[in-house]
């Protein structure tokens, strides 16, 4: 049941799809300078800071969260397979290494 005639549907479903891969090629490549600059020129300086550090970071994120996915893969995995000792050994190695991730992407930033 639809409140929108069905055409109307249509073009609201390939509209937001087309917004929801754009997403993931911004995601995946992060602002060109032509964009920040087009965005610098039409909201001011402070608002094209904002999206060209949410950019870096994003771009900087993605290693970060592979790994935090494979580390949760791995948790979810029964004891048999990885002992407790060996998990936790790899959770303290992760949290030190988003520790220096985190110095490193801040250093990369400036």
């Amino acid at each position: 049941f639809s409140f929108l005639p069905e055409e109307k549907c249509r073009h609201s479903f390939r509209e937001w799809w087309w917004l929801f891969i754009a997403f993931f090629f911004w995601l995946f490549q992060g602002l060109d300078f032509e964009a920040q600059e087009k965005i610098r020129a039409y909201f001011g300086e402070k608002i094209a800071m904002y999206f060209a550090f949410n950019s870096f970071y994003v771009r900087w994120l993605r290693l970060p969260a592979f790994a935090g996915t494979i580390l949760f893969t791995v948790q979810r995995m029964p004891e048999s397979v990885i002992p407790r000792r060996v998990l936790h050994l790899a959770l303290v190695l992760f949290a030190t290494t988003m520790a220096v991730w985190g110095c490193l992407m801040l250093v990369a930033w400036r």
